[in-house]
């Protein structure tokens, strides 16, 4: 039987995930030849490594929230996930406020993965949150996720790397710009940015705020946005524990400052985030900045900075002046219309597929979206790959 191959053109968090399930499900679907292009030497350059990696299921479209709750599962047992690692996330806990009436609460409730805390429990909860000392004006609007708080990003893409390597994916970092080459309505393959030509029957572009771009050129409509969200990180609290992430010089700090117990708090009535890192705060403002990947990449923004020098200041409950930013960075975001990802065959060009418009839900999606992406490229869609096809626009339809 010939083995059908298949090119990942990026190799970030939803490329490596996908390359991982393709490669697993060998012996179900045929036999899969899988190569994953990234353009980069490492696979956290761009998105993947400067993400807040907070690990949330309360997400208001129920596809895009299924998937989240299926990485969720998959996160309890790595191993039967056929990763290397044992431990990806550290469960401080999520506290998310929100006045309204959020969708996802009934779902959540019904599930058991949500409370809605008393006054008292909230400030045994975040007892450095200044907001906490009025408890009464979390009440109401706190819902508790003890199962929430911060995946390890660089831990679960050196494990996917290391197991879809051990798997037989065959890894082409460094790659440059590439392309995809299609001939009588049928993809060919990847042209890679030294000339050469990868031959494949398949090519998933996974290639986040690139996907779009990469469409056009191909002529096919996508219809995802491309924006930048930013992330900031204060100096070291005098009065915390000792920061074991101050040398770390990652954008992320994507494993160090761990040990922590206090939970990630997200307040959806103010757009923004908070958590602790050792010794510092990490705080996002959850800004939706048009952007453009022929733009300068990740500049700071000095209006979101502003907000974020205020949100600190009004939160972090600590004596003296409010701590000061150290240092910022941005990312790229690709949104698509209803929040959800694109995922499997495009029926405009042969071959083609997607695994893109994850918003900001990248590391929260991460492994139930690569099972969801290989079974839709393999011709035998989940119930959730189902509802993610790129036919559900009504500008590929028409």
């Amino acid at each position: 039987m010939s083995r059908r191959r298949i090119i990942v053109l990026g190799g970030g968090i939803a490329g490596l995930s996908t390359a991982h399930s393709l490669a697993r499900s060998q012996g179900q679907a045929g036999e899969v030849e899988v190569t994953l292009v990234e353009r980069e030497r490492r696979h956290d350059v761009h998105s993947t490594g400067r993400s807040a990696e907070i690990l949330r299921v309360a997400v208001n479209d129920p596809i895009t929230r299924a998937l989240a709750l299926e990485t969720d599962r998959l996160f309890e047992d790595p191993v039967a996930a056929g990763l290397d690692a044992e431990s990806l996330v550290d469960r401080t806990g999520l506290l998310v406020l929100n006045s309204g009436a959020p969708s996802w609460t009934a779902d959540l409730e019904r599930r058991g993965i949500v409370t809605r805390p008393d006054a008292a429990s909230l400030r045994r909860l975040a007892p450095d949150l200044r907001e906490a000392e009025d408890a009464l004006r979390l009440e109401g609007r706190a819902y508790w996720f003890e199962r929430g708080g911060r995946i390890r990003g660089e831990r679960l893409v050196a494990s996917l790397v290391s197991s879809a390597q051990r798997a037989g994916v065959t890894l082409l970092r460094n790659a440059g710009d590439a392309e995809v080459v299609s001939e009588r309505g049928a993809v060919r393959g990847v042209r890679l940015h030294d000339g050469r030509l990868l031959d494949a029957e398949d090519v998933v572009v996974a290639a986040g705020a690139w996907s779009g771009p990469m469409a056009r050129g191909l002529g096919v409509d996508l219809p995802l946005r491309t924006t930048r969200r930013h992330m900031f990180m204060t100096s070291p609290d005098p009065g915390s524990a000792p920061d074991s992430s101050s040398d770390s010089g990652s954008d992320s700090d994507s494993d160090s400052g761990r040990g922590n117990t206090a939970p990630v708090v997200w307040d959806d009535d103010a757009a923004f985030y908070i958590r602790r890192e050792g010794s510092r705060w990490g705080i996002s403002i959850c800004d939706v900045l048009e952007a453009s990947t022929q733009a300068p990449l990740y500049p700071v923004d000095p209006e979101i900075e502003r907000m974020a020098t205020e949100a600190v200041a009004g939160w972090v409950r600590r004596p003296g002046a409010a701590l000061p930013l150290e240092r910022g960075w941005s990312g790229f975001r690709d949104l698509s219309p209803d929040d959800r990802p694109i995922l499997g065959p495009d029926p405009r060009l042969g071959g083609l597929h997607w695994c893109c418009g994850l918003g900001g839900h990248g590391m929260t999606l991460s492994l139930g979206l690569g099972r969801a992406a290989a079974s839709a490229i393999l011709g035998q869609p989940t119930e959730l790959a189902a509802q993610c096809t790129v036919g559900r626009f009504e500008s590929v339809l028409a």
